[in-house]
């Protein structure tokens, strides 16, 4: 535990610690200046490039999952992954969404669920369509639920 806070180095003053503060100021001012979207909207999202692990990467569509109001008010909202790849589809947390469930948004592919994670308001590009099928939706939310552990009896 010891080599943890020796790690830190702070001068007598704690301008490190200061100038992280500013810092983290600053990204949330940046973040904050970016749209804010609304729960079911698909929008384009950087996920990174990192090629060493299975998590999905790249520039690609998401569906916009936390809710509206929260948006609004944060920096950060969580989103689902979609892939046009038809893989994995018989998978309990991939759920097949039709071109024809959504306005504005011309491909078909799977919403990635149990890949569903926060991002900044900066990683997101701009809004390309959204879920607009009552039946999607029931298929998100029950995959998002069962995926989670939580009774929707």
């Amino acid at each position: 535990m010891g080599q943890f806070y020796n790690d830190y180095r702070f001068d007598s003053q704690g301008s490190n610690m200061r100038q992280d503060v500013a810092s983290r100021r600053r990204n949330y001012t940046r973040s904050m200046l970016c749209p804010s979207y609304k729960k079911w909207d698909i929008v384009m999202a950087e996920f990174g490039q990192d090629y060493d692990c299975c998590l999905i990467r790249g520039y690609r569509p998401a569906i916009v999952y936390s809710d509206s109001e929260y948006n609004e008010r944060s920096p950060i909202m969580q989103v689902i992954p979609l892939t046009r790849k038809l893989k994995g589809v018989d998978r309990d947390y991939h759920v097949f969404l039709d071109k024809n469930d959504c306005i504005g948004y011309e491909s078909s592919g799977i919403a990635l669920v149990e890949q569903i994670r926060p991002v900044d308001r900066k990683q997101v590009n701009r809004k390309v369509g959204e879920v607009d099928d009552f039946r999607a939706i029931v298929k998100i939310d029950n995959a998002v639920a069962e995926f989670f552990g939580i009774d929707t009896d």
